[in-house]
């Protein structure tokens, strides 16, 4: 509004001036016209009637110029009041919309401010959650390696409580096969022994039979008799033989460096070898000393053979 009133000021002074100068004119044009009547007046040749008549006459003329130019003057400065007013209202109107729509942008960016903040705010959240559980991910990892060592130490561990269990067993089954056989051999001796006591008290109460019903006895100088001692002693010696043989083969076996594994297979076949039934020798004895039993019997008692 003041720049607009500014405007109509400078306009009004500008139409001023010119109507300021129409009249100045006009007041030297009357000024003239003054003189020239005074010069007629002074002038008595002239005729006063012919002179006052034309001055009477431009006097209305140049009233209605100068209401005339005022009426087109006013009639502009309306106008353009008018266009200015109309313009005015058109800017106010766009004010208006400007406002509206500056409040709607400064709504629209507080809106997105707010998001904005409240995705930042999340985005912190997951990176903190991204973080703890890169945290968490470390510290399983490293429980997973140390469980991996300790399995790692648990197996090296019971491989070697493995092989000493085994190497236990070995040297057990080695120091326990020297003496079984000569518990099992001193066991068979005296049984053994008592089967000859039994069938030498049998042949004595025969041969005491016999010679109370006076049956006569034969010579028997063919079939000499074997002692018993001797041939026991002989197959005691082939025995502790066998077993001194078997102890070293055993030993040069345990003594190679073998894998526990092949420790173990050997171990077994050495134990199935030892485990087959062998022919005992006291069975021989057992054997030799039944047949000798008969055959001193069938010498004895030639009629009562079997």
């Amino acid at each position: 509004m003041e720049g607009l009133s500014k405007g109509m000021l400078d306009r009004m002074e500008e139409e001023y001036g010119a109507i300021l100068s129409s009249t100045a004119n006009s007041s030297v044009a009357s000024s003239a016209s003054t003189s020239k009547r005074i010069d007629s007046i002074t002038d008595p040749t002239s005729s006063f009637s012919t002179r006052q008549q034309p001055s009477q006459d431009m006097m209305p003329l140049e009233e209605n110029k100068c209401s005339g130019r005022c009426k087109v003057i006013v009639r502009r400065i309306v106008e353009q009041v008018r266009a200015e007013t109309e313009q005015w209202s058109q800017m106010q109107e766009m004010l208006q919309q400007v406002r509206g729509e500056m409040e709607e942008l400064q709504a629209s960016r507080d809106f997105w401010e707010n998001r904005a903040l409240d995705f930042a705010h999340e985005i912190q959240s997951l990176q903190s959650s991204v973080e703890e559980w890169k945290d968490k991910a470390q510290a399983f990892e490293t429980k997973a390696k140390d469980m991996q060592y300790e399995l790692t130490a648990a197996k090296d561990e019971l491989e070697k409580s493995r092989t000493k269990k085994s190497t236990a067993h070995d040297q057990r089954e080695v120091t326990s096969t020297p003496n079984s056989p000569l518990l099992s051999l001193a066991k068979q001796i005296e049984k053994e022994k008592r089967i000859l006591v039994c069938r030498l008290k049998e042949e004595n109460a025969n041969q005491k039979l016999q010679k109370q019903r006076g049956v006569e006895v034969i010579s028997t100088k063919d079939l000499p008799p074997v002692s018993l001692g001797k041939q026991l002693e002989k197959e005691k010696r082939m025995f502790m033989h066998r077993l001194k043989e078997n102890r070293g083969a055993n030993d040069m076996s345990c003594k190679r460096e073998v894998s526990p594994v092949e420790r173990r297979k050997e171990h077994y076949s050495c134990s199935k070898e030892s485990r087959v039934p062998k022919r005992p020798p006291f069975r021989d004895v057992g054997n030799s000393s039944s047949l000798l039993v008969r055959q001193n019997s069938k010498a004895i008692y030639p009629l009562h053979s079997p």
